[in-house]
């Protein structure tokens, strides 16, 4: 039987490179912890600015911070475009109004 042997120095360094990427992957992971909470935290979208995927007449879609949200308008109707700034939540819709300037 033909005898197989390995080199050491690579032995040491394929074990250096796995551990070496496994602790940046749990130093990563652990890190996200850290991390603040964005889903559920529909208190900071008040007063946020986004734009009407649809008409709201007075409800429809509005784009706000790259998703779409149900929304109705408080005041008056919307055309899809216009700049919308929220100005309450009700569960998962948005209650806008036209953005200032």
């Amino acid at each position: 039987a033909p005898q197989i042997s390995v080199n050491p120095w690579l032995i040491a360094g394929m074990t250096a490179s796995i551990v070496a990427f496994f602790l940046f992957i749990v130093t990563k992971g652990l890190a996200t912890r850290r991390l603040p909470v964005v889903m559920g935290n529909t208190r900071g979208l008040i007063g946020a600015k986004g734009v009407a995927s649809t008409s709201l007449s007075p409800e429809g879609t509005v784009l706000l911070k790259s998703e779409d949200w149900t929304a109705v308008a408080v005041e008056g109707n919307f055309s899809a475009g216009e700049a919308v700034e929220v100005v309450g939540v009700e569960g998962l819709k948005l209650r806008v109004r036209r953005a200032a300037g």
